[in-house]
């Protein structure tokens, strides 16, 4: 299996960032992370775990949940989860 375009796991996590929050994905950039936007708080972030999770059929470990701050540091995780 060929792993994923770096470039596109950042565009399909930025889609399920703002399909969990409503937003358009416009509105989400690689920056975006918890308080913004406002809905990304601590009961949003475990729902867009989920919803990562169920996009990637990924599990992140637990000791990781605490590291997934921001758009950057989602991908950062799936580059070492997802096969190479």
């Amino acid at each position: 299996m060929e792993s994923p375009d770096p470039s596109s796991i950042v565009s399909r996590v930025q889609a399920v960032v703002a399909q969990t929050f409503g937003l358009p994905a416009g509105d989400i950039s690689p920056t975006s992370g918890i308080g913004n936007p406002p809905a990304w708080d601590s009961f949003g972030h475990m729902q867009l775990v989920a919803a990562v999770e169920q996009e990637f059929g990924v599990t992140f470990p637990s000791y990781k949940l605490s590291e997934l701050l921001d758009v950057q540091a989602i991908t950062a995780a799936l580059n070492e989860l997802l096969p190479a």
